[in-house]
């Protein structure tokens, strides 16, 4: 995945659900992985837990809870 802040620098994640749907009214938890970035995200590592509802209309949230470090 790739987040794109509003002046255009990037933060590069990975992550994966680990149960739940994708349906309206699923979701569920899993981890994320900071990879790198641009920009002021540039050297960003680290992990955290992610958990996400699926919303009508096809929205998601998405709510991290975590650690990271910048090199």
């Amino acid at each position: 995945m790739t987040g794109i802040a509003d002046d255009n620098v990037r933060l590069y994640l990975s992550g994966a659900r680990e149960a739940g749907t994708v349906a309206e009214g699923g979701g569920g938890p899993g981890p994320l992985t900071l990879l790198d970035g641009t920009g002021r995200f540039a050297g960003v590592q680290g992990s955290c837990t992610c958990g996400t509802a699926c919303l009508e209309k096809k929205r998601n949230l998405a709510t991290i809870d975590g650690a990271w470090s910048k090199e």
